[in-house]
């Protein structure tokens, strides 16, 4: 947790739009965790970046 806030501390300074992380789509604590968080899952399919077993999420 001290990672992610001073990711967005760092994020704020630096006049950043959001946060980007990959997370692992198999271990099901660990998207409900980032969503819970206010990271919500990109739709990287669509783009051509289909990561599986991977998921991109985004927070502004």
């Amino acid at each position: 947790m001290a990672l992610l806030a001073y990711s967005a501390d760092r994020a704020r300074e630096e006049g950043l739009a959001g946060l980007t992380l990959t997370t692992f789509t198999e271990a099901p604590w660990n998207a409900p965790h980032y969503a819970r968080l206010g990271f919500c899952a990109l739709e990287e399919a669509e783009l051509g970046l289909d990561r599986r077993p991977r998921v991109c999420m985004r927070r502004d």
